[in-house]
């Protein structure tokens, strides 16, 4: 079971990481922001349970989302 949870979540941090950047390129400030936060959250569970997975997101991949 633990085998299906760390492919599932590796598989969803990819998925989200290849959104962001997409996100990042169209300039989607909304979308950076919000896949960011999902990445985050995906990196946080994979620390909880010990998974290992990629880094955290650069602050050049936000783009400055979140300035006014």
């Amino acid at each position: 079971m633990e085998e299906g949870f760390e492919a599932s979540l590796r598989r969803r941090e990819r998925g989200v990481r290849e959104a962001l950047r997409r996100a990042a390129e169209e300039g989607d400030e909304y979308a950076v922001v919000t896949h960011t936060g999902d990445l985050e959250n995906l990196l946080r569970l994979a620390r909880m349970h010990g998974v290992q997975v990629g880094a955290a997101p650069e602050p050049d991949t936000v783009g400055g989302a979140g300035e006014d």
